[in-house]
């Protein structure tokens, strides 16, 4: 079974920093099988990226197949495996954003945040900064759209 994380969803964090996965999101990771995530930094952008945890530890391999004195790879050390923390939603599907992931997101307690869909893994945004994010994408569409046939798209 292959897992898939398709569209945009709102929700909330809570007082303690914990936010309800989307039950779309949820279903997929029951019906694979396997609901352990890790929840990290995004390397791009300032949103938190959740990996399902086979994904992560593909990610990891990586990692460790490249030469880890090269700058790039110590970036991805310090910037994203360092806030790698694995986690099982609980009862009510919530995980919880711990504190260097909510301030590196932007993220406050009781605050807006919207789930975005990228196929094989999700990000938590900072509800305004992914409207923010998903406007300048369109202002700038025609910078990268040209792009896209090259791409086979």
């Amino acid at each position: 079974m292959k897992l898939t994380f398709r569209g945009t969803f709102s929700a909330r964090t809570d007082e303690k920093g914990r936010t309800a996965i989307p039950a779309r999101f949820r279903a997929s990771l029951k019906e694979y099988g396997d609901e352990r995530l890790v929840l990290t930094r995004d390397l791009a952008r300032r949103c938190v990226v959740v990996y399902p945890l086979a994904a992560w530890e593909a990610f990891e391999e990586k990692v460790l197949a490249k030469p880890q004195t090269h700058p790039l790879v110590v970036h991805v050390r310090t910037h994203s495996v360092a806030f790698a923390t694995e986690q099982v939603p609980d009862t009510h599907g919530r995980v919880s954003l711990k504190d260097g992931l909510r301030s590196y997101a932007d993220i406050d307690l009781q605050a807006d945040v919207a789930f975005v869909g990228q196929i094989d893994r999700f990000e938590i945004w900072n509800e305004t900064a992914w409207q923010q994010a998903e406007m300048t994408s369109a202002e700038t569409r025609h910078e990268w759209t040209p792009d896209l046939a090259d791409m086979g798209f």
